[in-house]
């Protein structure tokens, strides 16, 4: 596996561990592969036999070595190459009379000793020393090994194998001793060591934070003060056209003075006119109010008359219908009378005198009949003028209620015109009062005006002396933002040195991390 980042201190020598513990087992897999291959051409067993051996033992080798190449720092790896040297340590002494091949597992045992880890190495040991006891067992009685010199050799073998692991338990536990102890001393001395830098770390960031604000602080004074003096420069210029500006202003506050005087006569005259409006008002608005009542009863009495036109229109109706009668009754009147004619000159002599008074009733009839029609005719005349009179009358009403409304009309904007001009009296009275208040402030403006051209002319004094001692402060400030300068690069090279002592102090602290786990998990 490929890894283009920086290994920590603990990776690193997890690897170093990995590394040797990969080249011993391969290393002592190949020698017995050769070994297997040495006893191929004795001649001593069958070919094929010998060739699965060998498989059997290249197989974990070739595990081992890929696991490893595939993460050089895992912590598992010890655990994958044990296992497959133990299958390699199996299978060659399991296939061979050759006792000695169980002295290859010390080599591992020694290679793990690099861990420093020492449960791992008691466990690998007794482990050994069980297959150890194992296969001598198994060459003794499966194996057919009888002769005492090969069982001597086991039990020598075997015991060898014990006081080799024993020992190297012994040197794992010192190891891992030793190693605490140099832990401890180590902790000790990156104690004081860490103690110390904190306090060194502590005041020269101190010293950098300060000596960074007092040349910020510098610089904004500097700054400042070069604003200062340019703004001084600006005042002293500004006063002298300021105290200018002032005369100036003195002689047109005059001039407001009697400006003012006549906006007052010309409020007071105002006041006067809206007052002698509000009373012709006043008469306008009485006038109307008299037109309106004469108004109102000129519209009664053509109201009265309208009525007693109607009236009369009605009367000159019903004698219209009494004319009808008396027509109706004249009509009948000559028809009896030709009636009683005829019937008189039938009757012949006896019946003249008769006919006589028939033709007179006759005449009458035709005489209240002329009569009649004419007065019909004076009657319809009167009852037509009685209608366009009446006609006249209506229009005159609504001329009159028109007019009624157009005076009323008038009156409200009387009224109106009375409001305004209450209005604009007061207003003229306000104006006159407060034109009376400006002209007494125009006048203490005058005395202020002139105290401050006085003033004016000391505050320009006073402002060239401060633009020279700006400019002074200005040259001083100069020389001590150099020394700042100077002192913030000395800053500078020690946060240098402080991101150095970190960087330090972050590497050695992963480092003691690591040891420090190593040594846990050993315990």
């Amino acid at each position: 596996m490929n890894d283009s980042r920086e290994l920590t201190l603990q990776e690193r020598s997890t690897k170093r561990a990995n590394y040797c513990l990969m080249l011993t087992v391969l290393i002592i897999s190949i020698y017995m592969m050769f070994l297997f291959i040495g006893t191929i051409l004795q001649g001593n067993h069958a070919l094929f036999r010998l060739f699965v051996i060998a498989g059997m033992i290249a197989l974990p080798a070739a595990v081992s070595t890929l696991f490893y190449f595939f993460n050089p720092v895992s912590i598992r790896y010890r655990n994958v190459a044990i296992t497959c040297f133990l299958i390699i340590y199996e299978v060659s002494c399991l296939s061979s009379k050759l006792f000695v091949y169980n002295l290859f597992m010390i080599p591992v045992l020694v290679a793990l000793l690099m861990y420093f880890d020492l449960k791992l190495e008691i466990c690998s040991g007794v482990l050994n020393m069980i297959c150890c006891i194992l296969n001598g067992l198994y060459s003794i009685h499966v194996l057919g090994t009888n002769s005492l010199a090969e069982r001597n050799l086991i039990f020598v073998i075997c015991s060898i194998i014990i006081v080799i692991n024993t020992i190297t338990c012994l040197a794992s536990r010192v190891a891992v001793l030793h190693n605490t102890e140099e832990l401890a001393e180590l902790e000790a001395h990156k104690k004081k060591q860490e103690d110390m830098m904190n306090s060194i770390v502590t005041v020269g960031t101190s010293v950098n934070e300060s000596t960074q604000s007092i040349h910020a602080l510098i610089e904004e004074m500097t700054e400042a003060t070069g604003c200062v003096s340019q703004a001084m420069g600006d005042i002293t210029v500004s006063m002298e056209s300021t105290v200018a500006s002032i005369q100036e202003q003195a002689s047109m506050t005059g001039r407001i003075q009697d400006i003012i005087a006549d906006t007052v006569s010309i409020a007071d005259a105002l006041t006067n006119i809206s007052q002698s409006s509000g009373k012709n008002v006043e008469t306008g608005q009485a006038l109307v109010s008299n037109i309106v009542s004469q108004t109102e009863e000129v519209e009664s009495e053509n109201k009265l008359v309208k009525k007693n036109m109607t009236a009369l229109q009605a009367h000159t109706q019903d004698m219209l219908k009494i004319i009808s009668i008396i027509q109706q009754i004249s009509a009948q009147t000559n028809l009896l009378a030709l009636n009683a004619t005829i019937e008189a000159a039938r009757a012949g002599e006896a019946g003249r005198g008769f006919a006589v008074v028939a033709e007179e009733i006759r005449m009458l009839s035709e005489q209240t009949k002329q009569s009649t029609e004419n007065i019909e005719e004076i009657i319809t005349k009167l009852n037509q003028n009685a209608g366009d009179t009446i006609a006249s009358m209506d229009h005159v009403m609504d001329k009159i209620g028109n007019q009624v409304s157009m005076i009323h009309d008038i009156e409200e904007n009387f009224s109106g015109i009375r409001s305004g001009l209450t209005g604009l009296e007061q207003n003229a009275a306000a104006i006159s009062e407060k034109t009376r208040i400006l002209r007494e402030t125009n006048t203490m403006l005058v005395d202020e005006t002139n105290t401050l051209s006085s003033t004016s002319e000391e505050i320009s004094a006073s402002a060239e002396e401060t633009n020279a001692m700006c400019t002074d402060n200005a040259e001083r400030f100069k020389s001590v933002n150099n020394v700042i300068a100077e002192l913030a690069a000395e800053a500078g090279k020690m946060n240098g040195f402080i991101e150095e002592y970190h960087r330090l102090h972050d590497a050695d602290t992963d480092a003691e991390t690591a040891i420090s786990r190593q040594a846990l998990h050993t315990a």
